[in-house]
């Protein structure tokens, strides 16, 4: 029996190229495999949150750097003006500026998959109304990208740009009835806005950075863990054939031998 059971053990090897086939004959390995594989598990779910919050991370660097381009641009736009009520160049900086401003909310709107991503954890709805009311809130959604391990994947809106719509909202108003020092404030105010979205653009960069890191080190682990699991699971084709002739020929044997054994005490009675 022992060996009809090393033979069918010895055959699944083949068939499988699988050392442990069913837990139960191997006890201590089975449960090696199932660690590895709830652990493997593990690490594609990180990987996955990975993968996700790098889009999104990704999505916010390109916005920033667009708004703060934005930003320098009505800087420029209101630097061509002088404090003359009538200088025609007061209108276009206007309309500029008012262009510029639409565009950041527009910016400050954008989705992924379907989802707003400057309005905190408010993923259904814009972060901003067209008239530059912040109606996000103010928590920021995290993602889990490994063990007690959770990153931020986005700021918030009013984070980003509540300053510069405001500081786009004072300046136009300063361009339309106020002297060159209301000008010069709005600027200031302007200048502090794009400094802030630069500082958080830089925050991007460095959670971008340790995502790209978690990554490779869960990569790193996955491989071990597949060597590892390899080592205890497969085997080598050759020497899984060997030990099926082996097992095959002591089943042989032992058959030969109860045939034998079989024959003499029929003799025996016969006589």
């Amino acid at each position: 029996m022992a060996r009809l059971r090393a033979l069918n053990h010895a055959n699944q090897e083949v068939v499988t190229g699988k050392r442990v086939n069913i837990l139960s004959e191997s006890p201590v390995d089975g449960a090696a495999l199932l660690r590895i594989d709830a652990e493997l598990r593990g690490v594609d779910r990180f990987r996955s949150s990975i993968v996700t919050a790098n889009t999104r991370l990704s999505v916010e660097d390109s916005v920033l750097d667009t708004v703060t381009e934005l930003i320098s641009q009505a800087e420029r736009a209101a630097d061509l003006t002088n404090t003359d009520e009538d200088d025609p160049l007061r209108e276009s900086s206007k309309r500029e500026i008012a262009t510029i401003r639409e565009q950041i909310i527009d910016m400050a709107n954008s989705q992924v998959t379907g989802e707003y991503i400057f309005s905190g954890t408010a993923t259904d709805q814009p972060a901003f109304l067209d008239d530059g009311t912040y109606v996000g809130d103010s928590s920021a959604r995290q993602f889990q990208i490994a063990e007690n391990t959770n990153i931020e994947v986005n700021h918030t809106g009013e984070e980003l740009f509540a300053g510069a719509i405001q500081a786009l909202d004072a300046l136009a108003a300063a361009l339309e009835t106020g002297d060159g020092e209301t000008i010069q404030s709005a600027m200031a105010d302007l200048h502090d806005a794009r400094v802030e979205v630069q500082a958080r653009h830089g925050e991007v960069g460095s959670r971008l950075r340790n995502l790209d890191l978690m990554d490779r080190q869960l990569g790193q682990r996955a491989s071990h863990l597949l060597d590892q699991k390899q080592a205890i699971d497969e085997v080598d084709p050759a020497e899984s054939v060997l030990k099926l002739q082996a097992a095959a020929n002591a089943l042989e044997r032992a058959y030969a031998a109860v045939s034998r054994v079989i024959s003499t005490n029929i003799t025996d009675y016969l006589r």
